[in-house]
């Protein structure tokens, strides 16, 4: 199917409707309302050739626009009908045809506002007969305008007459060319558009009284777990001290500034590759499998004030698209070598480094935490064990737009996620680039996008399918909290409630399964997570 590129917009529905490079045939009326980005003279007006100058520009207004500089729709009363033509993964084909009164009212009313504004040659502004103006603009020019406000007046209405879901990004199926040489004032016309529509999603299997696997945590003795916690929260308040010599080896931490450069095919550095890891005073940690293979190996020796040069070959599978498989030279300045000095687990370091009084009520709260801790991500892998569940039961074609939508809506909570732990407004600012945005949307972000969004197509079928519905008013009371954390005066309600809506759908979905399906629990190689975490909370 032939893709074109983007022109205006139609009613929420973004039209792709491109022009021919020859300067005799361009739609005279390209407004910034069809989101296309020209350029502009002072008087926001579109600049076209005539057909019998085509070196030369005359300028013509921009129809419908009002004294104040808002744009109008025409008031063309068009009849219109659709055939449906078929469908295509997301997207759906669309005949759409128009009367001959629709298409004589629309040259009329680039012709009527032409005369009103355009300036020629020889004539007074708004005393240009209409002959002369077809002559001046040519008459494809005059058509291609037409043809614009046509669509535009019809593409939205055949799709809604046509009960299709939209999602935007329609296209012109022909070549607009095509399309307007067959367009006569006075003669019906029809031309086939593309559009993404709302995927259905379907449900390849029974959900009810199915096994689902769930991954068991480690049956760790919990008098074991508390000392290796206490262990843990030792080394994260070790004092750091410098190594006598300032020699590099296991179980040290370097203090170093790194810069990553591109390897270029002699073995030489090329460019520098920035954002690849911190640069400047980075910790190091000496250990085995910490990093990229070879990376502390080539370490390993180094004494302070040395620079290294440690090429690394990045693996086929990692995550960064644009790194997998490329070979980068990491530059090192050794600026410190520094030792862990791990403090005794006294009653005087509890006091200093958590609430507790002493080590025995140290103890009695790492348990209870590490019982709730282990609960939590108990339920966590039950929870992710019925996405894979209803992952693997979903099918549904995404389209692009949605994909993209929703790396946007990740990356943006990634932004506030920061914001809310107290990261400074100027450094949130600097990491929304353009640079910065296409590292993460061609990472693993497409992939948690496409997850997420398959994920919420299977709920949403799985509440339709049993009738599940919501509890209203429980509805109501966290839209008030909401409100309240918001604010009245920053507070949209539209978002919030579709917000709101998705996860008590998905919590509907989550216990519905949980009651009817059966779950097996077997061993796994993951590690527990709850046991890493309680140190950090404790040392916060």
């Amino acid at each position: 199917m032939r893709r074109a590129t983007p022109l205006f917009i139609v009613g929420g529905c973004h039209l792709h409707f491109p022009s021919c490079n020859s300067t005799a045939f361009r739609p005279l009326f390209l407004s910034k309302r069809y989101g296309q980005e020209r350029s502009w003279t002072k008087t926001g007006l579109w600049r076209l050739a005539p057909t019998h100058q085509r070196g030369q520009r005359s300028s013509v207004a921009s129809i419908h626009r009002r004294s104040h500089g808002k744009l109008v729709a025409a008031n063309l009363a068009m009849a219109v009908e659709s055939e449906r033509l078929g469908s295509e993964g997301s997207r759906v084909s669309l005949r759409i045809k128009v009367d001959g009164e629709s298409t004589r009212a629309a040259v009329d009313s680039v012709l009527q506002e032409l005369e009103k504004t355009a300036t020629v040659p020889g004539f007074r502004k708004g005393k240009v007969p209409k002959n002369v103006l077809v002559s001046y603009f040519g008459e494809k020019n005059i058509n291609a305008s037409a043809l614009e406000e046509v669509v535009n007046e019809n593409v939205k209405v055949a799709l809604q007459d046509a009960g299709i879901p939209y999602l935007g990004n329609a296209t012109l199926i022909e070549k607009p060319e095509d399309v307007v040489a067959r367009f006569v004032p006075g003669e019906p016309l029809s031309f086939d558009i593309s559009v993404e529509v709302w995927p259905e999603a379907k449900l390849k299997e029974s959900y009810k009284s199915t096994e689902i696997v769930v991954a068991r945590l480690p049956d760790d003795d919990l008098e074991e777990l508390v000392e290796r916690t206490l262990e843990d929260l030792r080394k994260r308040t070790a004092q750091l001290r410098d190594v006598p010599g300032g020699t590099i080896d296991y179980g040290y931490t370097a203090i170093a500034s790194i810069r990553c450069y591109r390897m270029l095919p002699n073995g030489k550095r090329g460019e520098r590759i920035r954002g690849v890891a911190a640069e400047d005073d980075v910790q190091v940690p000496i250990e085995k499998g910490r990093f990229l293979e070879g990376f502390v190996e080539g370490l390993i020796g180094a004494k302070v004030g040395e620079v290294l040069q440690i090429p690394i070959r990045f693996p086929e599978n990692h995550k960064v698209k644009k790194l997998a498989g490329k070979s980068v030279v990491f530059e090192v300045k050794i600026h410190a070598v520094k030792e862990r000095v791990l403090p005794e687990v006294t009653d005087e370091w509890v006091r200093q480094v958590t609430e507790q009084e002493n080590v025995e009520k140290l103890k009695d709260v790492l348990r209870a935490k590490l019982v709730e801790e282990k609960e939590v991500m108990r339920e966590r892998n039950m929870d992710r064990a019925i996405e894979d569940f209803i992952l693997s039961i979903t099918e549904v074609d995404l389209p692009e737009s949605l994909i993209e939508e929703q790396i946007k809506r990740q990356f943006a909570e990634l932004m506030t996620e920061l914001k809310n732990q107290g990261v400074p407004d100027h450094k949130i600012k600097a990491m929304i680039t353009k640079e910065n945005y296409e590292r993460y949307r061609t990472g693993p972000a497409r992939g948690t996008a496409e997850r997420s969004l398959r994920i919420g197509f299977g709920v949403s079928k799985i509440v339709e399918s049993e009738g599940l519905k919501l509890d209203d008013s429980e509805l109501e009371r966290r839209l008030q909290e909401e409100r309240k954390l918001a604010g009245a005066e920053d507070f949209d309600e539209k978002p919030v409630r579709d917000r709101l809506v998705a996860i008590m759908e998905r919590e509907l979905v989550f216990d519905f399964i949980r009651k009817n399906c059966n779950f097996k629990f077997i061993s796994s190689s993951v590690e527990d997570e709850s046991r890493r975490s309680v140190p950090a909370q404790l040392a916060a």
